[in-house]
């Protein structure tokens, strides 16, 4: 009885330790310009627009129910929660009174301090579930308020989103995206129960491993961060390596090489500057970077 009792338990610790970890993915939330329900070109342009001027919040719902009937959630962001908000916005008066504004998105519903379930375009999320058409969107516990200095947008961009302004230029006919009239804006994707999104809204990150090709002259780094880091070597333009796993960073997205060392995959360190250093890209661009 023992020794089956101990084979049972050997079996059981083999199969867990060969059971592979669940993939980690990201998706990145497509902008107007990608969607047919919008023309591909920002929502302003249309003709029956009935906002009050060419630019408004890249709103995305994110819904009760996999279902687009189900209707959007609200959550209370009083107490340490609101503490927290006011701390991703660096206790700034003048963002705090747009940000929770009846009018501006985050709280048009029911008002501070209802934050409907919402995301704004560019941003990053994960699923937990993917059910038919629709993903499990992964989000913060209302109950477990997170401290500021482990959870923010240039450490976790898939829990802290972006505010995002969505325009349209008649004069050229083109989409653009800024911040809102106040500056660089946060709030926590927190949620007090499950809340879902289309697929077809979403752009997957390139599956891993992928081998990249450096553009230009790309420098490899202890970790995945370009302050205070110095540079171990670098990969040349045209010279090949295997990315096996993200690690995006406010508007930036780094990525692991097997061969060991982090390197820049989208680097966007100014508004009119979005780079590229490799051959990976994306379709959908990140929130314009803080500024």
């Amino acid at each position: 009885m023992k020794l089956r009792l101990l084979f049972s338990i050997g079996l059981l610790f083999l199969l867990l330790s060969c059971t592979p970890k669940p993939k980690l993915t990201y998706y990145r939330v497509k902008h107007d310009s990608q969607l047919k329900i919008y023309d591909y070109r920002s929502r302003t342009a249309d003709n029956d627009w009935g906002g009050v001027g060419p630019q408004t919040p890249e709103v995305v719902p994110l819904f009760t129910r996999p279902k687009s009937t189900s209707g959007t959630l609200r959550t209370k962001m009083n107490g340490d929660w609101e503490n927290f908000i006011n701390a991703l916005n660096n206790n700034n008066e003048s963002k705090l009174r747009y940000l929770k504004a009846d009018n501006t998105a985050l709280f048009n519903s029911a008002g501070f301090p209802q934050l409907e379930s919402l995301t704004m375009g560019g941003n990053i999320i994960m699923l937990d579930e993917i059910l038919g058409t629709w993903g499990r969107v992964h989000t913060l516990n209302p109950v477990q308020i997170t401290e500021i200095e482990k959870i923010n947008y240039i450490t976790s961009p898939s829990l802290v989103h972006k505010f995002v302004v969505v325009g349209w230029r008649e004069e050229t006919r083109e989409t653009y995206w800024t911040n809102p009239p106040k500056g660089d804006m946060y709030w926590p994707l927190v949620a007090g129960r499950s809340v879902w999104i289309p697929l077809e809204l979403l752009e997957e990150f390139p599956e891993l491993p992928m081998v990249i090709t450096a553009n230009t002259s790309v420098y490899i780094q202890k970790t995945p961060d370009m302050l205070n880091n110095p540079s171990e070597s670098s990969m040349s333009a045209g010279e090949s390596a295997t990315v096996v796993e993200y690690y995006p960073s406010g508007s930036n997205v780094w990525g692991r090489l097997k061969s060991g060392g982090w390197i820049a995959l989208l680097w966007y360190p100014a508004r009119d500057d979005l780079q590229y250093p490799t051959s990976w890209k994306m379709e959908t661009l990140p929130p314009p970077p803080p500024q």
